[in-house]
């Protein structure tokens, strides 16, 4: 065994370095440890709620009535990604996600035919984001997710 000296620190040119015998599994769990973790608690809850109710959590038409619903809700909310992932928090898209559903309701009950009641709900929803955005803009206010919705909501 030989010993190399470089600046009084004493190595050994025999010791291993024990990153390269980590095994393929433990890489990969290291790089995706997070997603990995998420998925085996999604695991563990969906084996609980199984095996305290199975007549419910291993029929599939509860599977199919939940991804019928799904769709809708993630229409709705994917448009927010971008606020959130922004750094914004819009206060105000909940009210405004209940009133559109309100126009498009009563557009519905009034006869007004789906995709014309579909066009008048978005023709809202456009008009309230276009009432904040010029509330921030020519408002100038500092804080817009909070102090401009809020005054457009009142």
């Amino acid at each position: 065994m030989r010993m190399n000296t470089v600046d009084d620190v004493t190595t050994d040119t025999n010791s291993e370095d024990h990153r390269t015998e980590q095994s393929r599994w433990t890489l990969y769990y290291r790089k995706n440890g997070r997603a990995l973790n998420a998925f085996l608690a999604l695991v563990l809850v969906w084996i609980f709620f199984a095996v305290n109710n199975p007549a419910l959590f291993l029929n599939p038409l509860f599977y199919n009535a939940f991804l019928f619903s799904v769709p809708a809700t993630i229409f709705l909310t994917t448009s927010l990604v971008f606020v959130i992932v922004s750094g914004e928090l819009d206060l105000a898209f909940p009210s405004v996600v209940g009133a559109a559903g309100g126009v498009f309701m009563y557009s519905v009950v009034l006869g007004v035919p789906v995709i014309l009641a579909f066009l008048l709900t978005m023709g809202f929803g456009a008009l309230i984001g276009l009432g904040i955005g010029l509330i921030v803009v020519y408002g100038r206010i500092s804080s817009p997710p909070f102090h401009s919705e809020v005054q457009h909501l009142m």
